[in-house]
């Protein structure tokens, strides 16, 4: 990860909840507020929360819908994408 970050042709999604995303917790909510060694995010990580991905029946959204999820992030086929989700 170390080689990486800053690099324009690299993209890292940070799929985490929102609150883990801003720092304010390390386990995703409602559970306990347990996980990760360190509040915070890789430094250049964009957020794409993954329930963002899904309908309220936990099926993915259309391929459009998708489609813009991922370009809002600066997705793109020249990219070399690394998402993590712990």
């Amino acid at each position: 990860m170390l080689h990486v970050l800053g690099e324009s042709r690299t993209l890292i999604l940070d799929a985490r909840s929102p609150e883990e995303y801003r720092g304010e917790r390390v386990g995703a909510p409602p559970g306990p507020d347990i996980g990760a060694m360190r509040y915070g995010r890789i430094p250049g990580a964009r957020h794409l929360f993954f329930n963002d991905l899904l309908n309220a029946d936990k099926s993915f959204r259309s391929r459009e819908e998708l489609r813009a999820i991922v370009d809002a992030q600066g997705v793109a086929a020249d990219k070399d994408i690394i998402a993590y989700a712990a």
